[in-house]
């Protein structure tokens, strides 16, 4: 109401104001395409998408690619609540837990991985080989685990000046803070080490 120059990063208010964003829908769907094609056909997903719209467009890519391929979605494996470190730790370890485990996990959220990767491990499971694994935002994390983690990345120093350049427009005039406009930047799905065919549990012999 005061019309005080606003951008939006990463996030969204009504009515919509100008915004910048990373394309999260189709990065998180290029992800779980790909751990669809290598056979996974338990997929668990962490974030904190029940209310933004980065987790919402997420879940949306997570949901779609799971369509598409004719795969039926357990709704067990929807972790939504939270972006923490913690929550990721404590949500991992019950997951696991499960009488049907997912084979692979995609942790969409910056700090998520840093609770996920100690939960596999206090589980004494094996990246890939026991259980496969995508992070979003390519961090020092990400690229120093071993394996190295594969990735949804994006440029978030362009997400930053995309931003700062919307801000500049609406200052001279050339924008105005009811209008919307939304800039939206790629994101790339970027293969590493950690995913892999879900392994083969072999079927109980028949007795003779």
């Amino acid at each position: 109401a005061a019309k005080v120059p606003t951008v939006m990063l990463e996030r969204e208010l009504a009515p919509a104001i100008p915004a910048v964003g990373a394309d999260h829908y189709n990065g998180t769907k290029q992800a779980t395409e790909y751990l669809l094609s290598l056979g996974h056909r338990r997929i668990a997903l962490i974030s904190g998408g029940r209310t933004n719209r980065v987790g919402r467009d997420r879940l949306r890519g997570f949901r779609e690619a799971h369509q598409n391929a004719g795969v039926q979605l357990d709704e067990q494996l929807l972790r939504l609540d939270s972006f923490s470190t913690d929550y990721s730790f404590r949500q991992t370890q019950l997951l696991l837990a499960l009488e049907q485990p997912p084979t692979a996990m995609i942790a969409a959220g910056m700090h998520l991985l840093g609770g996920i990767l100690p939960a596999i491990r206090v589980k004494g499971l094996r990246i890939p080989q026991d259980i496969s694994l995508v992070a979003s935002n390519d961090t020092l994390l990400a690229q120093l685990a071993t394996p190295a983690i594969s990735v949804i990345r994006y440029d978030a120093y362009s997400l930053g000046r995309e931003a700062a350049l919307l801000l500049l427009q609406q200052l001279k005039g050339e924008v105005t803070s009811q209008q919307a406009v939304r800039v939206e930047l790629p994101t790339e799905f970027l293969m590493r080490e950690s995913c892999a065919a879900p392994k083969v549990t072999a079927a109980p012999a028949k007795p003779e």
